[in-house]
């Protein structure tokens, strides 16, 4: 049988190191599909390896290396021509890639070694794949081939050699779409309300409903049952960061600060101005662990930066620092959706002109989502 064996480098300039490499395997049979090769030669197979760069969602350049053999067929018409044993391909091909919801078709050109000669090279293929499970990078399905090896008009032979080959093809690298949280009333209406436990918790607070004075909003544990449970109603400062009555809640899927939360960024930005002695805060974005990590890691700066342009707005006049740290800083580290919720965040880490003693301050907030 013929063997095609493809092993493919391709090497991406540094900019590019945010674009998608796939590595590309076929392998089947073989017949060549004009005289004289079609009746000299018979059935064989082959296989190869490549490695293809995406440029954008549907496209992508590839180059591919690998080996074909034929086996023996009928002696040729003419008797003084001595018969082939088998006939064996070497190639190497670059070009172009098309692909959309499973279907893909690709074409190159190159060079092959046959008969001990380089010859030009032309091949095309089309094919379906399936992706194996809902998150794998993995995708298998048939394909189509045509490979064209041009011939030597000087030669005792110099018709083209044209086969065709249908298998396998297999792809490794194609991500699959990340799934990202949907809005809260559409998590209501698909999924049904678990029934509470004995002792619920609505808030996720971790203070039982029958012990927490505000069920409803989560809040702080203390000693006065009037008001265990409740939020604090003071911004703190503990070492470097300042510490919050409630989270900055933004739109789904988006860096905008809800309307909700305005008056807990104009507390902050009173806490900062009134305090005096600070010289630098430095606005952290933090994300949970649903999609991707370059996607977190961007929306996360982008909330920093949202919330900084609001306290600006608010009258802060000190210097405003943002950064985003995506899902790589969790506070809770297990998957959880109390532990999404804590995730989703925005922290202020302040720099002081020298330590003073932290007392609350009425009129100020901090940020999550």
């Amino acid at each position: 049988m013929k063997a095609r064996i493809a092993i493919l480098l391709l090497l991406a300039p540094a900019s590019a190191g945010a674009q998608e490499v796939r590595i590309h395997g076929k392998g089947g049979a073989a017949h060549a599909v004009t005289t004289p090769q079609s009746t000299e030669l018979g059935w064989g197979g082959g296989g190869s390896l490549g490695a293809e760069l995406a440029l954008g969602k549907y496209a992508g350049v590839q180059i591919q290396t690998g080996a074909m053999g034929l086996s023996q067929g009928s002696p040729p018409a003419d008797k003084t021509l001595a018969a082939r044993s088998t006939g064996v391909m070497f190639g190497t091909t670059g070009g172009l890639r098309l692909n959309a919801k499973g279907f893909w078709i690709d074409g190159g050109a190159g060079v092959a070694i046959t008969g001990g000669e380089a010859r030009p090279l032309l091949d095309t293929s089309i094919g379906y794949d399936f992706r194996i499970g809902k998150q794998s990078p993995l995708l298998i399905g048939p394909f189509f081939g045509y490979e064209q090896v041009i011939g030597d008009p000087g030669a005792v032979r110099p018709e083209d050699g044209r086969v065709v080959m249908f298998g396998i093809h297999a792809v490794l690298g194609s991500k699959p779409k990340p799934v990202l949280p949907p809005p809260v009333m559409e998590m209501a209406k698909k999924q049904p309300k678990p029934e509470p436990p004995p002792r619920g918790d609505r808030d996720l607070d971790t203070i039982y409903d029958d012990e927490d004075a505000c069920p409803d909003v989560p809040g702080v544990r203390t000693a006065d049952p009037s008001t265990n449970g409740c939020p604090e109603t003071q911004i703190r400062m503990v070492e470097d960061h300042l510490v919050l009555p409630d989270s900055i809640h933004f739109e789904f899927d988006s860096p905008r600060v809800r309307k909700i939360s305005f008056p807990l960024l104009h507390q902050i930005a009173d806490y900062i101005q009134a305090r005096g002695d600070v010289t630098h805060v430095e606005i952290e974005g933090h994300a949970d662990e649903i999609g991707t990590a370059d996607y977190n890691l961007q929306l996360s700066a982008a909330r920093a930066a949202e919330v900084k342009k609001k306290l600006v707005e608010f009258g802060v006049t000190v210097d405003l620092g943002t950064v985003g740290f995506g899902e790589s800083k969790p506070r809770d580290a297990s998957h959880s959706e109390r532990a999404h919720m804590i995730n989703r965040r925005v922290e202020f880490v302040v720099t002081l002109q020298h330590q003073i003693k932290d007392e609350p301050v009425n009129g100020a907030a901090h940020a999550s989502n």
